[in-house]
């Protein structure tokens, strides 16, 4: 049996959702699992003289933003999720529909994973420079 394009396209709808929740789940993991990889690699030291405290500082706060961007993505899909469903809902209604605001609401949170991705990258710099400092 062959099936049509609906099914197609719950599948894939389905597919991206899946996708979706991989990305957010992954952005508040590497982020809230640095930050606290960096406060237990600091918990063990004495002193903190021989770091750059100022730097590790600003790591922390860019892992907290991107922790809070992969959560802001978060609602921002489910708002993504509902505006696709309420288009598919007036077109199988057969009212005229557009999707344009589903996917810039979609759109955004591909750009807060972005964001996530980014504060790990900078969170991860600024900790190598606040840990090497004393060296």
């Amino acid at each position: 049996m062959v099936a049509d394009e609906s099914d197609f396209q719950l599948q894939n709808s389905a597919q991206a959702i899946e996708y979706a929740r991989e990305a957010i789940r992954s952005g508040i993991l590497i982020n809230g699992g640095a930050a606290v990889a960096v406060l237990a690699l600091l918990s063990g030291e004495r002193t903190l003289s021989n770091f750059n405290v100022n730097a590790i500082w600003w790591a922390l706060i860019a892992f907290a933003v991107g922790v809070l961007a992969a959560f802001i993505a978060c609602a921002v899909a489910y708002g993504a999720q509902t505006l696709f469903a309420m288009h598919n809902a007036d077109r199988i209604a057969g009212k005229t529909s557009s999707d344009r605001n589903a996917k810039r609401v979609s759109a955004a949170a591909v750009g807060l994973i972005f964001i996530c991705a980014v504060c790990f990258g900078v969170g991860v710099w600024l900790s190598a420079q606040g840990l090497v400092a004393g060296s």
